[in-house]
């Protein structure tokens, strides 16, 4: 899921970057791919909950494993991306700049989820509690998260009149994490009960396969008609604070989990591994890729892009472009985890000569058709990889995420 995810975001950022969004097949695509966000936090806060397992998360000791952990990457980057933009008139404006790139995040475009991450595990020792007093009404409780989301994002998209500071959040909602409460909350709720909702995905993969096609065909069709007949602009039209994303990333949350659980099950030890490592450096991707993103338009690409059609223009960049920059970045940033830079550029401590594929844990012998072997390690996006002690049937639905 992390892997899907994070390529998820690249081609969201490739599309706004390299094609204009016209109302055409560009905004359209962008309506499916923008859920990546949202699955994104859903799953940080899914890992941090299963790696707490049943144990006490004691808030001061939490924070101060995690904080520097993101604290440092997301510096070195703001910095790095500071640097690459120039135009650097005063050490007094240069400065000013700097630091008001770290409080807001405006480095780079992506470089927001960090802060929405900073919030998470603020909040999360108590959330945590909190939800796990109330393990028999979980349902409940994330069906009342999903009325306030869709009422927050319709309020967003349609700028409808609200109260402060409800409006506040509503015009500049993108890094603050109660516009994001649904995810949330629904993470920690997945983490909670991971065994009986992994097992319901994978039981019903057909069903969510449908779901999904219907959802994100129905998507489709309120875009078309937002910019054909109420004359939405397609930034608008395709934005993320939306009723239609919302139901978006639940089902295609449902339908990876899902479908990875199946997978994951039967994989080969190779592929296990090769997914790992993409796990291991997912993080460093995310902060990396705009700059390869950069130097591809300085290279030109739009401009040869811009001589397609808009669909072989999409189809291109989808297809093609953002598999190649995630593996260009993966590479790099594999590299980067061999060098005394991990941690300061990917968020993760240096790793040495083992491979991630070491921390796979040998498969044992299948007595059935549904055995699975052993929980791979909870990768966290935003935290150092750490293997599990416990690898039993209940935890086996983690080698999905």
């Amino acid at each position: 899921m992390r892997v899907a995810t994070v390529l998820s975001v690249v081609i969201v950022h490739s599309l706004s970057i390299l094609v204009p969004e016209d109302g055409g097949p560009a905004g359209a695509v962008l309506m499916v791919f923008h859920s990546s966000r949202e699955v994104f936090l859903l799953l940080s806060a899914l890992v941090l909950t299963y790696t707490a397992s049943s144990s006490t998360v004691a808030p001061l000791r939490f924070w101060r494993r995690r904080f520097p952990i993101i604290a440092a990457p997301y510096a070195v980057w703001t910095l790095i991306y500071f640097l690459t933009d120039g135009d650097l008139v005063s050490p007094g404006s240069a400065l000013s700049r700097l630091g008001l790139d770290l409080l807001t995040g405006d480095a780079r475009y992506q470089l927001y989820f960090v802060l929405l991450t900073f919030q998470l595990y603020l909040i999360f020792p108590w959330l945590l509690r909190w939800l796990r007093a109330r393990q028999g009404r979980l349902a409940r409780m994330v069906a009342i998260s999903l009325v306030l989301q869709l009422g927050f994002t319709a309020l967003s998209y349609w700028r409808l009149p609200a109260p402060p500071p409800l409006v506040w959040l509503s015009d500049r909602p993108g890094s603050w994490l109660p516009a994001y409460q649904l995810y949330v909350v629904a993470g920690v709720a997945v983490g909670i009960k991971i065994g009986d909702v992994a097992a319901w995905c994978e039981l019903h993969v057909r069903a969510l396969v449908a779901t999904t096609l219907g959802v994100v065909g129905a998507s489709l069709v309120w875009y078309a008609v937002s910019v054909r007949m109420l004359g939405t602009g397609p930034v608008q039209a395709s934005t993320v604070f939306q009723p239609a994303v919302v139901i978006e990333s639940l089902v295609i949350a449902a339908l990876e989990l899902g479908v990875f659980q199946a997978w994951s099950a039967r994989a080969s030890e190779r592929t296990l591994r090769t997914v790992a490592t993409g796990a291991d450096v997912s993080f460093g991707i995310y902060f990396l890729h705009p700059l390869l993103l950069e130097l591809a338009v300085d290279a030109a690409a739009r401009p040869e892009l811009a001589k397609l059609p808009p669909v072989a223009a999409v189809a291109v960049i989808t297809l093609l472009v953002a598999p190649l920059l995630l593996i260009l970045a993966g590479t790099a940033v594999w590299l980067a985890r061999r060098t005394p830079l991990s941690l300061a550029l990917c968020g993760r401590p240096r790793r040495e000569s083992r491979t991630v594929g070491d921390l796979v844990p040998a498969r044992p012998a299948a007595t059935g058709p549904r055995q699975a072997g052993p929980a791979l390690p909870a990768f966290h996006p935003l935290a150092p990889t750490r293997a599990l002690a416990a690898s039993t049937a209940a935890e086996a639905p983690v080698r999905a995420v």
